[in-house]
Formats: structure tokens, C-alpha cells, sequence
């Protein structure tokens, strides 16, 4: 078959994402326009309607999506807007495929040239904690191997040995929650191995991570082999002053220092127990939300139900208790009740917890259901108090259908 006189042979490859009459509109600019307008999807698609054009609310989810739409829902949309169609159509999908791929490789072979020079880029600064300690005389190697289990074991890395001293680094290449409390910890467990040369501190600072280590080493070296006036005990922490404040919240120190004088002795953790006050850390708009809540009970002398659900383990209890201690420090009492989703022995548990703290009767022994019906039969209690005896019990009823029924 001959296709030099076949017009159609010849023609240019249609992108694929207009190849279909579907066009992939921008979403930055969508939404732009639509939050310029004061409407939201629902009231966009609306208007749409009123004025017979044909917009659906999921036609505008798709396109503020980065979704293919139709080519008539895009006229439509901009025929609503007041604006050319061509101010709402976006990049083809394969121009943008094609400058996504151009950037990748573009970083991987930056990345390839700057491993093959081991060259550190100097305006991405990194810093870790340094811990250096000195140990007596040329140790064996079961000596040694025992103090790298136990630093690796706090997620350190030791970086060597130089003129009895030990230097480990924490925070790379493993680094997760605080550096300097897993820095702290380790140096204090050393110190209780005594892994330390009698006489001699350990010290923790923080340091730049570089490639040229030379004369770095110097400084913590210098330190770790000074003697220490007091030689009883086990082996003191020194911590920089620049890490205090993150380690205050769970550790105490001294509050001057003739030993070192820009670092601080750690005297011992503080005690985490269940009283302890901790800040909530990430809970600010539900803080917020609360505060809002609690100025509108008393502002309206009312009371208010705080529903609050979640998965198990983000921290449902603590957000509770912070909201009880709010509540409390505005004059409120507060009262709750916990619920499990997947089930429950009992169902009217949650309601004995509400009574017995709205009746303030405490922590009370458990009630068998057998006991609650003998002594109710025994006082000859109404039917239709029992249900509020059930309650107060924290006990389910013998028979469902008939509690079903009432």
C-alpha cells in the first residue's frame, strides 16, 4: 500500500493527554481563581448549574487534582470563571514526564561526581555529638570490643583511638529522636561500667561533621586526658553549655564548674515517673480547638462533651490529660469516660466511670453481676431503677433482650 498521497500518514503524534478530547488543567490556578471568588467546590459546581453549564463536583475534584477532565468541562469551567480556556490548561502530562526525567538525571549524575570526589558540599552544615573519654594504657581487644558494643548499642559509631582516648560520634550516620540524650545516656552507662580511666572525665560537645578530620582531634583529646582533682567515684559527665537546654528536661547538671569551663557536670537523670510534667510536643491546633471550647462553656455557663477518637498509640491519653489540666486550671471539673472501638466485656462501663466520678465515690471494688441482682432482689428494687444500679456497678445485665426492651 502506498502512503505518499495519504494525508493522514503524516501527521504528528498526538499527546496522550489530549488525544481523547481530555486536557489536564493547572490546580495551582483552578484553585486560585475559585478561592479568589469566595466559592468552594460544592458552591462552584452551583453556580455551574444555575447557569445550565456542566460542572459536577467531581469534574471539579479531578481537575484541582491534577486529573484529566473533559475538554468541555474545561470550556465550561472557564466559561464560569470569565477567562480563556488556554489561561486554565496546564503542562501535557508527557512534557512534564519528560522534565521530571531531565531533573533526575540530572541530580544522579551530580550526586555520582560528587561521591566519586568525596567532595562535601559546604552549604548543607551538619553537626554531631562528639563523645571522648581516656582509658588506661594499651587496652585488649575484649576490652575494646565491650566499649564499642555498648556505644553502638546507644546508636554511636566509634571513630577511633588516639593516645588513650576513645572518641565516638552520635547522630551519623544513625540518626533518630535526640542525639544528645542517647550521647548523655551512653557516656553515663561507661561511666558505670567504668570503662573510664580513674581520675579522668567524660565529655560530650558538639561538632561539625567534616571529611578533613585533621586537628579536630586535638581539642577533645586534650580534655579527656586532664586529670580531675576528685579521683573517687565513677568517672563524672561533662556536657558543653551550647546542649543544656535540651537535656535540662531530663537531666540534671551543676551550675558552675571550675573543672571545664565552658562545659557543665551532669549530676544524674531526673525521674520520669507518672507525675512528672513534660510539655505536648505537635498538639498545638488541638490545643487551640480546646482553649476555644473551654472560653464558650464559660462564656455560655454551660457544660460541653469532648468526643475524641483515634487510632491506638498517637497519644489519645495524653492529649485528654492536657485538656483535663486546662479545664482544671479554669475553674472546671472534669469527668471522663474511655470507649474501645473493637469491643468490650462491658458496654456499660464507660457510663459507670461518668457516675462515679460525677458522685465522686473513687476507685471502688469490682460488682459481679450475680451480687448486684441478689442484693436488688434482697432491697426489692423497682425495674426501672436498676438500670441506673447497673450503671453506677459498672455491670452488664443478665438479660440483654429485657435491658434491650427498656
Amino acid at each position: 500500500m502506498d502512503l505518499r498521497h495519504n494525508t493522514f500518514a503524516v501527521l504528528p503524534k498526538r499527546d496522550a493527554s489530549i488525544s481523547d478530547g481530555r486536557v489536564l488543567l493547572d490546580a495551582v490556578s483552578l484553585k486560585g481563581l475559585r478561592k479568589q471568588h469566595g466559592l468552594s467546590q460544592e458552591t462552584l459546581a452551583e453556580a455551574c448549574l444555575n447557569r445550565h453549564l456542566c460542572v459536577s463536583i467531581a469534574s471539579i475534584k479531578r481537575a484541582e487534582t491534577g486529573k484529566l477532565v473533559l475538554y468541555r468541562t474545561a470550556r465550561h469551567l472557564a466559561t464560569a470563571f470569565g477567562v480563556d480556556v488556554s489561561a486554565l490548561l496546564g503542562d501535557p502530562a508527557s512534557a512534564a514526564l519528560v522534565h521530571i526525567q531531565q531533573t533526575m538525571s540530572e541530580l544522579h549524575q551530580t550526586a555520582f561526581v560528587q561521591q566519586a570526589r568525596k567532595q562535601v558540599d559546604d552549604s548543607v552544615i551538619r553537626y554531631v555529638l562528639e563523645l571522648s573519654f581516656r582509658i588506661d594504657g594499651l587496652p585488649a581487644k575484649a576490652f575494646l570490643d565491650e566499649i564499642e558494643r555498648l556505644v553502638r548499642q546507644f546508636g554511636g559509631v566509634p571513630v577511633g583511638l588516639t593516645q588513650d582516648v576513645v572518641i565516638a560520634q552520635f547522630g551519623s550516620p544513625q540518626a533518630y529522636r535526640s542525639d544528645s540524650e542517647r550521647g548523655l545516656l551512653c557516656a553515663l552507662a561507661l561511666s558505670r561500667e567504668q570503662f573510664v580511666a580513674p581520675g579522668h572525665a567524660l565529655l560530650l560537645r558538639l561538632v561539625r561533621l567534616s571529611v578533613e578530620t585533621t586537628g579536630q582531634e586535638a581539642e577533645p583529646v586534650l580534655f579527656a586526658q586532664k586529670s580531675l582533682l576528685d579521683r573517687h567515684g565513677h568517672a563524672p559527665v561533662y556536657v558543653a553549655q551550647n546542649l543544656l537546654e535540651q537535656l535540662t528536661a531530663r537531666f540534671e547538671f551543676s551550675s558552675t564548674d571550675d573543672e571545664f569551663q565552658a562545659y557543665r557536670k551532669c549530676l544524674r537523670p531526673r525521674s520520669l515517673d507518672e507525675n512528672a510534667s513534660r510539655p505536648l510536643v505537635g498538639r498545638a491546633i488541638e490545643l487551640l480547638q480546646f482553649k476555644v471550647v473551654i472560653e464558650a462553656t464559660q462564656e455560655c455557663q454551660d457544660g460541653h462533651i469532648v468526643y475524641l477518637r483515634g487510632t491506638a498509640g498517637i497519644g489519645k491519653t495524653r492529649l485528654v490529660s492536657e485538656f483535663s489540666e486546662m479545664a482544671r486550671q479554669r475553674g472546671f471539673a472534669c469527668h471522663r469516660g474511655d470507649v474501645l472501638d473493637f469491643g468490650m466485656d462491658n458496654s456499660l462501663w464507660p457510663l459507670g466511670q461518668l457516675v462515679t466520678s460525677l458522685l465522686e465515690l473513687g476507685e471502688a471494688s469490682p460488682v459481679s453481676v450475680s451480687q448486684l441482682d441478689a442484693a436488688m432482689s434482697l432491697l426489692k428494687v423497682a425495674a426501672e431503677h436498676r438500670m441506673f444500679l447497673q450503671v453506677l456497678a459498672g455491670v452488664a445485665s443478665i438479660d440483654p433482650p429485657s435491658f434491650m426492651a427498656r
